[in-house]
């Protein structure tokens, strides 16, 4: 590890498929989830920055996905601390605060399918 990194930094990659409601755009959705809901979770869980993804190339080109920057390994095992990513008490509690904005997100579209892998930044 390079002298100026100070902690573990933790970047978890999730590929998405969503399946919209019948009356709602992708645009819709995106928009939703990228300026209510992003803020809001990650203002329940301090250290966590999510990223809305499209892939270019490559196995998942035209994917969607989101990315999760985790400030330290340190907050991974508190909101994470399985190796199959489930969430601890802290981060269902912490989530509880959300359902309204998650429940309208829902109106949209929801996440069919999911995949991910979590990357550590060297």
């Amino acid at each position: 590890m390079g002298k100026h990194w100070k902690r573990v930094i933790i970047v978890g990659v999730h590929v998405r498929t969503i399946n919209l409601d019948p009356n709602a755009s992708l645009n819709q959705y995106l928009d939703f989830y990228i300026n209510k809901y992003i803020p809001a979770y990650e203002k329940v869980l301090p250290g966590v920055k999510l990223y809305v993804i499209k892939g270019l190339r490559g196995d998942n080109v035209n994917s969607l996905g989101v990315m999760w920057v985790i400030k330290s390994a340190e907050i991974r095992e508190k909101y994470w601390p399985e190796p199959d990513g489930t969430a601890s008490e802290i981060t269902l509690e912490a989530l509880k605060k959300i359902v309204p904005i998650r429940d309208e997100l829902r109106k949209l579209g929801r996440v069919a399918q999911s995949t991910y892998t979590d990357w550590e930044v060297l």
